[in-house]
């Protein structure tokens, strides 16, 4: 069935014909369609410690399949195209894991320049180890040092392995365990507290225009499309008080004018 036109031009008007040959004065009617081209690639994803990407259970070597749409930020399979990029959805702490992933894409998707894409299928092919993430994890986590550490880290979680480094540079010049705690509770606090505010004002921000900003750390949607912000903890206060007490310790303070100026801050 097609539309045939009418030969009086005054009027934008059409005729149904359903001739058995479909064809159009004589014509084979026309398409433009062409069929998506799908290839296998190779990329990278993360998951949570249980293996899980937004409540989707996977193994390794096993195929995955997604039925229906494939859409960026909406269906499918995410997964990135370089493994620096994952991080911008699952961080390096928290216990999340990364994976070398196999997949299948639109070719001409996979060519765009993009970095984030979206897959009909995927196997999860090998569990990357710290010898895959050390230059990342250093980068982040000067702190940490070796393999150790970071099984360490990711067992108890990164609050309390840096409780437990700070503590450690703290006794090592010589300052007593309750002090070093008033210290650390006091500007553990403060973080928390602009955390809080952070979270809250973006929270609120979403509920009304669903802002998203790729550069800060997301979990899984409360109530679509609407997300919990989670920042990365935020260190850098803790990392001012090292330097203090390192250098407070070179210059060879007496240990109460010390203590007088780490509480003065």
């Amino acid at each position: 069935m097609f539309f045939k036109k009418k030969e009086d031009t005054t009027h934008n008007e059409y005729e149904i014909n359903t001739n058995e040959n479909n064809t159009l004065e004589g014509n084979e009617e026309k398409t433009d369609k062409t069929e998506e081209e799908w290839i296998w690639v190779e990329g990278y994803k993360g998951t949570d410690k249980d293996m899980k990407c937004r409540d989707m259970q996977y193994e390794l070597n096993k195929t995955y399949e997604h039925e229906g749409k494939i859409e960026l930020c909406e269906s499918g399979f995410h997964f990135c195209k370089e493994l620096s990029n994952v991080f911008g959805y699952y961080s390096l702490d928290n216990g999340n894991r990364f994976f070398k992933v196999k997949c299948l894409v639109i070719k001409d998707k996979w060519e765009s320049g993009d970095n984030k894409f979206t897959a009909k299928e995927i196997i999860f092919t090998e569990e990357l180890g710290y010898k895959e993430l050390e230059k990342f994890i250093i980068k982040k986590y000067s702190f940490v040092h070796n393999k150790n550490e970071w099984n360490e880290l990711s067992e108890i979680g990164i609050k309390k392995f840096y409780r437990k480094y700070f503590m450690s540079i703290m006794s090592d010049a010589g300052y007593g365990e309750t002090f070093s705690n008033i210290l650390y509770d006091d500007i553990n606090k403060k973080i928390e507290e602009i955390e809080s505010e952070n979270k809250r004002r973006y929270i609120e921000a979403n509920s009304y225009s669903n802002i998203y900003y790729p550069n800060q750390y997301i979990s899984k949607p409360v109530r679509n499309p609407f997300y919990i912000y989670e920042p990365s903890y935020d260190y850098t206060r803790f990392d001012e008080l090292i330097n203090k007490v390192k250098a407070f310790q070179e210059e060879g303070l007496s240990k109460d004018m010390s203590v007088y100026l780490l509480l003065k801050r």
